[in-house]
């Protein structure tokens, strides 16, 4: 089941780009096409020809979800714990492989590449399924 949104919507965009699979990006909808796509401007992301003025596109439906919840904030995570990442501009998922310090070393398998976060820029990974919120076990 695809969310149905209206301008001014907040949502995240899931990349299938190549280097991106895997992130989400906050984005605000700015209208709906007759073909069911969504135009978005992202939060995060810029033009590429103007650093200046936020990147505008035009997506399709299955690739975009409500913001998430809220979450209590947390203040550990445990071993192979499912989390979002925030880095380079979105959020991008990975499970915790060990803690570093004050950081939480994070990897992301897709990439075969392990990096520590603090813990402000993680968050439980929830899934949108059905039109519900599912947090990852």
């Amino acid at each position: 089941m695809t969310p149905s949104f209206k301008r001014g919507d907040r949502v995240e965009v899931c990349s299938t780009d190549d280097g991106y699979q895997g992130s989400y990006f906050e984005a605000t909808v700015l209208s709906r096409k007759e073909n069911g796509s969504y135009v978005v401007q992202y939060d995060n992301l810029v033009e590429e020809s103007d650093h200046n003025r936020q990147l505008k596109e035009v997506i399709p439906a299955n690739e975009i979800r409500p913001m998430p919840p809220l979450s209590l904030p947390v203040t550990a995570y445990g071993y192979l714990t499912k989390v979002d990442a925030f880095d380079n501009d979105g959020w991008w998922v990975g499970e915790i492989i060990g803690k570093v310090e004050s950081k939480f070393l994070v990897y992301f398998d897709h990439y075969r590449v392990e990096v520590p976060y603090s813990i402000t820029q993680l968050r439980s990974h929830q899934e949108f399924i059905g039109g519900y919120w599912v947090n990852s076990p």
